[in-house]
C-alpha cells in the first residue's frame, strides 16, 4: 500500500534533489514489489480457480464446453 509508505523517505529523496518520476521509479516501486506480487498471485489463482470449477463441473460434452476448452482444439490445427 502506497500511503503506508513512510513519508520522511519520500521528503529526504525530495531534499535530495529527486524530481518526482526518480521517486517513483527508485523508492515507491521497490518498496511496493512484495504487494504487487502477492496481489499478482492471489490473481492468477482466482483465475485458474474459476477455469478449474468450470472445466471440472460443465463437463466435456461439445454443448458444455468451457471457451478455452474449444480454443486447445485449435492448437494444432495450423
Amino acid at each position: 500500500d502506497i500511503a503506508g509508505l513512510p513519508k520522511e523517505i519520500l521528503a529526504s529523496a525530495r531534499v535530495d534533489g529527486a524530481s518526482d518520476i526518480e521517486i517513483f521509479v527508485r523508492i515507491v516501486l521497490p518498496l511496493s514489489f512484495p504487494a504487487l506480487a502477492s496481489f499478482a498471485n492471489f490473481q492468477f489463482l482466482w483465475v485458474w480457480n474459476d477455469l478449474l470449477v468450470a472445466k471440472v463441473f460443465l463437463g466435456t460434452d461439445k454443448h458444455h464446453l468451457v471457451l478455452t476448452g474449444s480454443l486447445n482444439a485449435l492448437l494444432g490445427s495450423r
